[in-house]
């Protein structure tokens, strides 16, 4: 029993990061000839019209729920998908916001006083080793917004699990719930401001383009986002974020599987350098030499 309390926690994570995976996949293809913001204002709708009738209430402040929806709706996604629209591949965006989980252990480090330990260190730098191999040394020079985008869309993704540790919401579902509906107006707003032919778009749009747009909502958006929530309330930081360093092998081979990429040599060395360094990040030092990591 407890052996399974210790699993269970991580068997979450991997739930998540292998939907989060799948997505860089569904959002490159529901933005390559659809406005980015356009596709981000009828995926909030979506969600919050599947979940506020369940939740009438905010489970945190409005306040606070209005700065995640400008840390993650806008600062996160919206870069996300603005890069993707871009030109930036999915796999080299997947490695690029690899960057967020070193940002975030240091983010915890100074606001939790979340302390790595030197196992964890040392994954972390060689399973981010693993994600540069996984996108086989890809050219960034033909995209450099795109890719400064991603550079900053990593940021947000680290503060918003700041955030949501911070705010301690008892409702993960609720306040994706209410995070989406201030992430639509946002969203609304810009792409009226920076955007056209938003109608025109969404006509000739293709079915795996609404399915990819579907996945992002439901198991991108509403599932993933939810697991992910309660994590970041219940569990250390430091024992979870490094989690998502998996991210970049789903979606990689998602890629492969979905849009029928080739597998290369450098993916697989790649996974298996990842896997190792996932793996250390899990070890935990004895308490003979706890004191002198």
């Amino acid at each position: 029993m407890r052996n399974n309390h210790i699993a269970y926690p991580y068997l979450l994570a991997l739930i998540s990061v292998t939907l989060w995976g799948f997505i860089f996949v569904a959002a490159k293809e529901a933005v390559t000839d659809m406005p980015p913001f356009a596709v981000l204002s009828i995926r909030f709708l979506l969600a919050a019209i599947l979940l506020l009738p369940f939740f009438p209430k905010p489970p945190i402040p409005i306040k606070n729920i209005i700065v995640i929806a400008l840390v993650f709706g806008v600062g996160h996604l919206g870069t996300m998908f603005w890069s993707l629209h871009l030109g930036l591949g999915s796999a080299v965006g997947i490695v690029v916001d690899q960057l967020g989980i070193p940002i975030s252990l240091i983010l915890a480090f100074f606001i939790f006083k979340e302390k790595p330990t030197s196992f964890a260190i040392f994954g972390i730098l060689l399973a981010m080793l693993g994600t540069y191999i996984l996108a086989d040394t890809p050219n960034i020079s033909s995209n450099p917004i795109a890719f400064w985008l991603m550079v900053i869309t990593s940021f947000f993704w680290a503060y918003y699990c700041i955030l949501l540790k911070k705010f301690q919401s008892p409702s993960p579902l609720g306040l994706i719930a209410w995070l989406s509906l201030f992430s639509f107006i946002m969203h609304f707003i810009l792409s009226m401001l920076f955007e056209t032919n938003q109608l025109a778009s969404l006509k000739t749009a293709s079915l795996s383009q609404i399915t990819s747009l579907l996945y992002t909502v439901i198991f991108g958006l509403i599932i993933a986002h939810s697991i992910w929530g309660h994590l970041m309330k219940t569990e250390s930081m430091n024992k979870i974020v490094p989690m998502v360093l998996l991210v970049p092998i789903f979606g990689i081979f998602g890629g492969a599987i979905c849009l029928k990429e080739p597998i290369t040599t450098s993916m697989i060395l790649g996974s298996l350098i990842m896997f190792s360094g996932v793996g250390l990040t899990f070890i935990k030092p004895s308490n003979r030499n706890k004191n002198a990591i």
